[in-house]
């Protein structure tokens, strides 16, 4: 496949959105009347429908929004962060993570910052700093912000079979918490549970398939929503990310506003209608 860049060169923007997700998704994507959460996540490419908040994709600038919302006890602690790569770590703790804030997925978590190989982490950070994401992606918003490198406490949670924090991905729709994910321990032997807002359990998946974890209980699930409602007020769609670490509290890791850049598929493929029908 071209890139996005190429693609909307050639075609021009709709055209290339259409063939590209309808690629990825599996099924011939209708812009012009979109029913499917991933349809309703590409018409977000073409129009604004709530431009004034895609501010917050900023990894960064969010954690002030978080701090006047809910509390900067929900926030995960920024040690440094730099327009340019850094190269100094002597002054952060051993265990930290590095990632870029105008983007998805740019992220090293350091566990032994003596094992740092620090030309190969300065490369890193640069072609992070360096990166087009936004633009390869059609998600505009990322174009928007200032490239910054953002290093992070490292949170910790462990308590019998669960080894690391554990990641919520809640489903936001005009502050509405309609579905959710629990990813528990995601860099090991992951498991995914998928909820309604009922916290019923649902039989369905997303992208790729992972194992149940049984009998996981929710801390606090109330609160938990919340939270999550309380930062998605008066948007549209977004979905809440956030972690369950030590100690014993949630912390927001980032508010995504088309997950899986639009090409993500839903299994069965009428979740992504379900998905849909939540964003009117």
């Amino acid at each position: 496949m071209l890139k996005a860049r190429s693609l909307q060169k050639l075609l021009g923007k709709k055209l290339a959105l259409k063939l590209s997700r309808s690629y990825h998704l599996g099924y011939v994507v209708d812009l012009n009347h979109p029913v499917t959460f991933n349809e309703k996540l590409i018409r977000r490419y073409l129009i604004d429908d709530d431009c004034e908040h895609f501010h917050l994709a900023d990894k960064l600038r969010v954690k002030q929004y978080v701090s006047k919302n809910i509390g900067d006890k929900h926030n995960i602690e920024v040690l440094k962060h730099s327009t340019k790569p850094v190269k100094t770590f002597s002054d952060l703790p051993n265990k930290f993570v590095i990632k870029s804030n105008h983007s998805s997925g740019q992220i090293e978590i350091i566990k032994d910052k003596s094992a740092i190989n620090k030309q190969e982490l300065t490369q890193l950070q640069q072609n992070w700093l360096n990166s087009t994401y936004g633009t390869d992606t059609f998600e505009h918003w990322y174009s928007e912000i200032k490239p910054q490198i953002l290093i992070e406490e490292l949170l910790t949670y462990k308590n019998n079979e669960i080894r690391e924090p554990i990641e919520f991905k809640i489903f936001c729709f005009d502050g509405r918490a309609k579905f959710l994910y629990v990813n528990v321990n995601k860099s090991v032997n992951r498991c995914r549970n998928f909820y309604d807002e009922n916290l019923n359990m649902m039989d369905i998946h997303i992208k790729n398939k992972y194992p149940i974890f049984e009998n996981f209980e929710i801390h606090d699930h109330d609160y938990c929503i919340d939270l999550a409602e309380n930062l998605s007020e008066n948007i549209p769609f977004v979905r809440v990310d956030m972690y369950f670490a030590k100690p014993d509290s949630y912390y927001i890791g980032e508010l995504t506003f088309s997950p899986g850049a639009a090409m993500d598929r839903f299994y069965p493929q009428s979740a992504d209608m379900k998905f849909g029908n939540s964003w009117q």
